[in-house]
């Protein structure tokens, strides 16, 4: 069902809401010992722990990519300078960059 390796952020905010509702409608069971009243607030918990906690983690990882994606705008050559890289700037042979490495 969920693959350890590749959880997305729905898996994540499924396991995290089915753990809050199980403990918030046992909890109302054993104090109130009604079990409608602990079937309604384990769906309600179940609902909406899912929505608030899927919603935070899609912001952290918005907020993340938008990082990623403002650093590689920052870093990008303009049109001029990969120009400049490519046709101005000498090339240069593998033996000519490994013998300036050493």
């Amino acid at each position: 069902m969920f693959d350890k390796k590749n959880i997305t952020p729905q898996q994540v905010a499924a396991i995290n809401a089915i753990t809050i509702a199980i403990i918030g409608g046992l909890t109302n069971f054993m104090l109130l010992n009604k079990w409608l009243v602990a079937l309604i607030s384990f769906l309600g918990l179940l609902v909406i722990s899912y929505l608030i906690t899927h919603y935070f983690i899609q912001r952290l990882i918005y907020r993340k990519i938008k990082l990623i994606y403002k650093f590689i705008n920052q870093t990008k050559a303009s049109k001029r300078e990969e120009f400049y890289y490519k046709n101005i700037l000498p090339q240069k042979s593998i033996n000519e960059v490994r013998q300036d490495v050493e």
